[in-house]
Parts: C-alpha cells; structure tokens; sequence
C-alpha cells in the first residue's frame, strides 16, 4: 500500500525522538522487504538527514525516497487509496478520516499497530483463490504501472473465514479480505459469514484494509461463460445448452441483474435444493424467470460445472490465456474491473532492495 509522509517542519519537529525512530525503522523494513511503498516528501527526507541521528542503511533509503519522491509522487493523485501518515492532534482519538482517496491516520496509531507489516490477502480458499486473483492482479498492476505488488496469503473457507480475520484483526494487520457473498439474486441479504465480518471491521479501533465480497455469487462467476463451458467435463453435459441460452438471452440487460452473476457454478440450480436451504421465494421465482423460457416443460434444475470447476480452470493453461484476453473486454471491464481496481491500491509495493 501506500504510505504518505510528508509533515511540516513545525509538525516533525514535534515527534518525539523515539516514535520518530521507530517510524523511519518502520518504513524502512517496509521498504526494504518490498511489502508497501513509502513516498516522503522531499522537505522531509532533508530534515530527517540534518537532524536525525541514522545508520549507514536508513540513510540510502532516505536518499533513495528522496530521489524518487517525483517519479512515485505521482501515483497517490491515480491512486483510488492511499495512506497519509497524519500529526493533527485532532485524528488521535480517531480510527482514521477518509478524505477522497486518501485516508489519515494520526502517527500514534500507524506505531501502535501492525499496518506496515506485509498486508495479508486473506480468502476463502488459500490456494485457488490466490491464484486466480493474481491472473487479474498481474493485468492490473502492468496497466497502472506499479513497481510491484505484495502481499502474504491466509485462507479460511466458509464460516471459519470470519474466524482466521478476527485473528488478523485483533492483531491490527492490513488486511485485504475478499469472501464469496454466495448471494442467489441481486436482491438476496447478507449472510451469516458477512455480518460477522463486517461487526470485526466495523468494531476494531485501528485501520485494517478492506473488505470485499465477489460482485456476483462466488470466485467462478468472474469467468466468463465462454471459457467454462469449454472446460474439460462441463464441454459434454447436456444442461449446459440451459444456461448458455439463458445468458444470451440476458447478454443486453443491467448487469447487475444477469443470471451468470449469481447462477451456483458448482451445484447448479435445484429449487428443491434452495427451499431446503431456506433461499427465499423471492430468490427462487427470480431463478425460474431468469431459466424459464430455455428449461424443459416442468423442469426446476439446471446441473452444469462441478465442484471442481476452478480447479480445472488453474490447471489449463489455454483457459487462464483466454481469461487474461477477456479482460481487455468492455464486458468484463463494464461488469467487474472498478471493483479490482480498489482492491489493488491496497497491495501496491516497492521494489525489494539488496542494497540496504
């Protein structure tokens, strides 16, 4: 992420000579590792040379940010968030302010949790999930020019995931944690999962990340229908012809109101299924409008991928080529890039350093 210092003279000059110590170690571990990317302002980077007391390698980091303050500098005006290290006595009390797509948080709190450690990725799955992410992560980060990205992965699958993020929560890490919002219709709630992720966050007295649920129903609802259908195991099974039609048939509608956001993937649609499951009939009338025009007379489900579809996905190759193509697309652009763009800002690092 990035992390902003730029304080008046009047206002460094008021930091304690130990918090400064520890903050410029900080930002230098941070650096150094390649976890975040730290952008000081000039003014202050010639302060803290004339008036701190250094070692040999804090001062080429010094140095270092001075030098590519312009070339850095730049992207907290493109960035969608971005950390300002704040002195106002007036944020000590606070959480943090959020001001545009900065957000401030006073220096006490920055010192007195783990904000600058390597942020965590944290999702439901620890191996898939990461590694189908990174595909969009990779496109993202070559589009905006990013010296790199970074990140640490967590994982906790299902309810054990709000577990796995009280963890990192109470141990004030920056954490990006992206769930499934299993949603069954645009209009259907959170779940259980949700509200206990969202009372952690809400409740927690120090910054730690963000929090963002699929646009759609799970991870696999990101790829397009196109490039499942062709999988190895869905290609032959004879619904598939059902909710291929039924997407065309919605391809010109709202977005946010078509079928392949929210369809199961892995278990398909079965009305019995979701009543026994407790889905509302609001949900379960919105699936049957959405499939009935292209369902068998008295049919009510619809099986087509699998349990395993994200699996066969990461091991094809051609599939993950495809993927990387459809996101040049004004459709995948139009449906799903505004929301990876937010969550990107959050990983943005340095380059690591062998010099100091």
């Amino acid at each position: 992420m990035i992390f902003h210092f730029s304080p008046t003279e009047k206002e460094i000059s008021a930091i304690p000579v130990q918090n400064l110590n520890v903050l410029i170690s900080d930002m230098f571990n941070a650096t150094r590792k390649g976890w975040h990317l730290v952008i000081i302002s000039r003014s202050t980077t010639e302060w803290l040379l004339e008036n701190v007391e250094l070692d040999m390698a804090q001062r080429v980091f010094i140095r270092e940010v001075h030098q590519s303050a312009t070339q850095y500098g730049n992207m907290i005006h493109n960035s969608s968030v971005y950390i300002r290290i704040s002195m106002s006595d007036s944020l000590k009390a606070e959480k943090y302010l959020i001001k545009g797509n900065e957000i401030l948080i006073h220096i006490d709190k920055i010192l007195s949790s783990r904000i600058l450690d390597r942020t965590i990725l944290l999702t439901e799955d620890v191996e898939n999930d990461p590694s189908f992410y990174k595909i969009i992560f990779d496109y993202l980060s070559r589009k905006l020019s990013f010296p790199r990205y970074d990140y640490e992965t967590h994982g906790g699958g299902g309810n054990r995931i709000s577990s796995a993020y009280k963890i990192l929560v109470n141990d004030r890490r920056n954490v990006v944690c992206i769930y499934d919002s299993d949603r069954y219709s645009p209009g259907f709630g959170r779940n259980k999962a949700e509200e206990k992720l969202l009372t952690l966050y809400n409740s927690s007295q120090y910054f730690v990340g963000t929090l963002k649920s699929t646009i759609g129903r799970e991870l696999e609802n990101y790829i397009p229908l196109s490039i499942l259908s062709d999988l190895h195991g869905c290609s032959e099974n004879p619904d598939k012809s059902i909710i291929i039609n039924a997407y065309e048939a919605q391809k010109n509608e709202d977005p946010k109101n078509c079928i392949w956001l929210f369809f199961d993937i892995k278990k398909g649609f079965n009305v019995q299924s979701m009543i026994d499951s407790g889905v509302s009939e609001e949900s379960i009338n919105w699936y049957m409008e959405k499939f009935r025009d292209h369902m068998p007379k008295d049919s009510k489900s619809v099986t087509v991928f699998g349990e395993r579809t994200i699996n066969t996905f990461l091991s094809d190759q051609n599939s993950q080529e495809e993927f990387r193509r459809s996101l040049r697309t004004t459709e995948w652009k139009s449906r799903y890039m505004e929301k990876f763009n937010e969550i990107v800002w959050y990983l943005v690092a340095a380059p690591r350093k062998s010099t100091y």
